[in-house]
């Protein structure tokens, strides 16, 4: 009887320390993905305000006008200013899927204000001082313009995806199909007749 009893008494303990274990990696489990949840709501709400300070920066230049962006000094801080804020945000950032996402944002961005400062009348100083011999408080404000110059620019750390593509995996799937493509393979086999034979 004295045995059943210890039997039964170590059979329970056994149950019991293994409903604590399940219990504890439950909780373990919730808690993480509480935290997860926590994250995306975070980090959903930071990449939309990190893409709408870009679109505000880019807007205050432009003004909703095409061509050269009017030169105006306060046009300029407000860029730079939206500018320096989505770094910020950026860096608040959590979760590795929003932050491929940002990155999406960004590229999109850089090349709007690539484009937009790719313009032969923003290549001289007269468009930053108005032919003034130096900095007056209605000229371009030096360190905004060129916070917005240096976003527009491609960052040399920035790993770039189209490295992570395979010429030969491309081909294989479709690249020359198509009258574009076409055009792309005559492109590619002069490209490698070159490679064999350079110029001298």
């Amino acid at each position: 009887m004295l045995l059943d009893y210890e039997i039964l008494r170590t059979l329970f303990s056994g149950f019991t320390l293994l409903s604590v274990c399940i219990a504890y990696v439950a909780l373990k489990e919730n808690i993480a993905k509480a935290n997860q949840d926590r994250d995306t709501a975070h980090d959903k709400e930071i990449l939309g305000q990190a893409s709408t300070s870009l679109e505000w920066s880019y807007n205050s230049l432009t003004q909703g006008n095409q061509g050269t962006p009017v030169p105006d000094r306060l046009n300029w801080l407000t860029a730079a200013r939206h500018i320096q804020r989505y770094y910020k945000l950026k860096a608040m950032l959590k979760t590795d899927t929003y932050k491929l996402l940002n990155e999406e944002n960004e590229e999109h961005w850089r090349h709007a204000f690539f484009k937009l400062l790719d313009d032969r009348a923003m290549a001289k100083s007269d468009y930053f001082t108005n032919n003034r011999p130096y900095e007056w408080p209605e000229n371009i404000e030096l360190t905004s313009a060129m916070i917005v110059s240096e976003f527009s620019q491609w960052n040399n750390d920035t790993e770039d995806p189209v490295d992570e593509a395979s010429r030969e995996y491309l081909i294989d799937h479709g690249a020359f199909n198509g009258t574009f493509g076409k055009g792309l393979q005559s492109y590619y086999i002069k490209i490698k007749q070159q490679q064999k034979n350079p110029p001298a």
